[in-house]
């Protein structure tokens, strides 16, 4: 009886036992419901590149942009000039080729179909940089190095890179060498060239390494996001196992219960066990809690460095793209910049891009030129509204804001009315605004000043440090274009003078007369040209020897430049015929001139001792705008002037007959 008993005992407390579990299974507060982790997979492929299509999208429109707008839509091809057909034809099939290119990769990825583009990339490139520069090469090179490393990895993209490079200094950069040395005068534009090109290619290889950077962190990522799937499925399993455990001992505990029943003795003890294995089970879910917790911690602080690091990748696309898109703006101003040797034309551009770039509402370019030994600083080329402050200015070097600059090689922004620098006061141009950027103009080759140019703004303050760097930096660009075209007017002139007299020949008067009936129509200030012809001088050719004619004629020259001003030009045009162009003076103020030169001409004596010469000149005076417009019709005019002079006998002085 007494073990009946406690086997009936033993008996109720597993029953008991069942029920607590079955209870406590029940009750939604008291044990978790454990499901398993959706797997997430790794990241699908065409959701990674994706970034990289619209990144070669972007490319391929911007360079083809640069492209038609550099080559001016394929108007001016650089070889097979008979075989290509129209501009406009060819822009209207490069664009089209371009837009299937975006919308054949945009809606399929496939290696095949990317391989084909890229060969059509490579030849099509290649081909328009033959034809029409290197603006093309951006699009032979940076596309297809950035298809192959989307496609076929970084490795491949590196192998393209090298042999791009040495196909490019084989085939493109020898040759243009090979130029630059047989004509030293392209040398400096054929070395801008292989700048720009190897620009574009150090930017492609940039570009590619940032992606294949983006790439490894996008690979880092997705590893730390499969570990915590990994992590969470085993804690899964593991809880899954011991799930499993506690249903096994329940079965043994239905198997054994009829045991259980005869040892009703320890149902107390087993009791207690109960208790702590629901202490053990409670602190089991705590730490699966608490484990749960710093995983999604960890999920979501990696999310966050993800959010950070495309949000950084962004920014850095962004100023990739501001500062490829200043450097092209610049190198396009440099390009016009040096496609003149004239300096007024070269200055002309400088002013142009300065506006362009930065608008003020006053734009000045000062040149420094030494007269008796002093240095002045004269305004070139300025874009005011008040023009007429500008045309009689001379500013001497270290005077002034703009004397201060040239003389100290340094750069100044003056946010209201005037700055304090080593203890003097500079203030800006009088009634030219508030606020100024003032910057020097340097020959690259020694760093000498060459000029300043003063930018100025109505407002206070209105000027950013940014746009002083930014002036700064296109202003050392500009500093090549404008020391090539004085080196040029100085090698120039040395071959432009008349080996009897020593004066010019005709060919420089006529440049500076172009030259100074441009510069003299937008200032507005008059030009003025004399021609002198020595009167009944063939017959003097005739029975004179050449020793004396020679002696004739510089004595003429000396006559001239006695009579005229240092700023004015003097030339002997041909024969006996000479010319001179007097600056900042009207056709009233040149009569006197000439009336000068005829009356010293007519009481000098020429000739030798033993044969003395008395001579006489017939000058003609014109000058713009009383008689002329531009430079042909005032040589026309004063043509027209002389020979009503000699109609009228000579040894006179007449103006252009109306």
């Amino acid at each position: 009886m007494a073990l009946y008993k406690r086997a009936k005992i033993r008996g109720n407390a597993i029953l008991v036992l069942r029920e607590i579990i079955t209870l406590r299974r029940s009750e939604a507060g008291s044990f978790r419901t454990w499901e398993p982790m959706a797997p997430k997979g790794p990241v699908q492929g065409t959701k990674r590149h994706r970034g990289l299509h619209f990144f070669l999208i972007g490319v391929r429109l911007v360079g083809l942009f640069a492209a038609l707008l550099v080559s001016q839509l394929h108007k001016n091809p650089l070889a097979l000039v008979d075989y290509l057909p129209s501009g406009w034809l060819i822009s209207v099939g490069i664009v089209f080729y371009h837009l299937m290119a975006v919308v054949i990769l945009s809606l399929i990825d496939k290696k095949a179909l990317t391989s084909l583009v890229i060969i059509v990339d490579l030849f099509l490139g290649f081909g328009l940089t033959a034809c029409y520069g290197e603006a093309y090469f951006l699009l032979a090179f940076a596309l297809p190095l950035l298809s192959i490393c989307g496609t076929f990895g970084l490795t491949a993209a590196v192998v393209y890179g090298v042999l791009g490079l040495i196909f490019y200094g084989v085939i493109y950069a020898k040759p243009l060498l090979d130029q630059a040395v047989e004509n030293p005068l392209a040398g400096e534009i054929l070395t801008l060239k292989l700048s720009i090109s190897g620009v574009q290619a150090a930017i492609s290889m940039l570009m590619c390494w940032l992606y294949s950077m983006a790439l490894s962190e996008g690979k880092k990522t997705q590893a730390a996001v499969e570990e915590s799937q990994k992590t969470s499925e085993t804690l899964y399993h593991q809880l899954s196992e011991k799930t499993e455990n506690v249903g096994l001992v329940l079965q043994e505990l239905g198997d054994q219960e009829s045991k259980v029943k005869t040892l009703s003795q320890q149902v107390g003890h087993l009791e207690h066990e109960l208790q702590e294995a629901y202490r053990d089970v409670a602190k089991a879910r705590m730490a699966l809690s608490s484990r749960e917790d710093r995983a999604e911690e960890e999920v979501s602080k990696i999310s966050g460095e993800m959010v950070r690091g495309r949000e950084l990748l962004q920014s850095q696309n962004i100023q990739l793209e501001a500062e490829l898109s200043n450097k092209t703006k610049m190198l396009e101003g440099f390009q016009q910049l040096s496609g003149s040797l004239s300096l007024e034309e070269t200055l002309l551009a400088l002013v142009y891009h300065l506006q362009e770039r930065i608008p003020s509402s006053v734009c000045v370019v000062f040149m420094k030129e030494d007269v008796q030994g002093v240095s002045y600083l004269y305004p070139e080329v300025a874009d005011a509204v008040d023009t007429d402050f500008f045309r009689e200015l001379a500013i001497p070097v270290g005077e002034q804001v703009v004397g201060y600059v040239a003389h100290n090689n340094e750069s100044l922004l003056i946010g209201d009315r005037s700055l304090e620098v080593a203890g003097r006061t500079l203030d800006v141009l009088t009634n030219q605004g508030r606020s100024a950027i003032v910057l020097p103009l340097r020959d690259p080759a020694d760093g000498q000043v060459l000029g300043v140019a003063y930018l100025g703004r109505a407002a206070a303050f209105a000027f950013e440090r940014s746009d002083l760097e930014l002036c700064k930096e296109f202003l050392d660009l500009a500093g090549f274009a404008v020391a090539r075209c004085q080196e040029f007017r100085v090698r120039a002139s040395g071959g432009l003078h008349d080996v009897v007299t020593g004066l010019h020949n005709g060919m420089y008067l006529s440049e500076r007369m172009e030259e100074e009936v441009r510069r003299g129509r937008r200032y507005t200030y008059p030009v003025s040209l004399l021609l002198i012809d020595i009167d009944n001088f063939t017959p003097m050719v005739e029975r004179l020897e050449q020793d004396v004619l020679d002696g004739i004629l510089r004595q003429v020259a000396g006559l001239v430049l006695e009579a005229i001003r240092d700023t004015d030009v003097a030339a002997r045009i041909e024969a006996d015929d000479f010319g001179i162009l007097l600056v900042h003076s009207d056709r009233e103020s040149a009569i006197p001139i000439g009336e000068r030169i005829r009356r010293e001409v007519s009481e000098a004596t020429f000739g030798t001792t033993g044969q003395p010469l008395r001579l006489t000149v017939s000058v003609g005076v014109a000058g713009v705008p009383h008689d002329a417009s531009d430079a042909q019709r005032l040589r026309e005019a004063a043509y027209g002037a002389i020979a009503d002079a000699r109609a009228k006998g000579g040894n006179r002085v007449s103006i252009f007959p109306r």
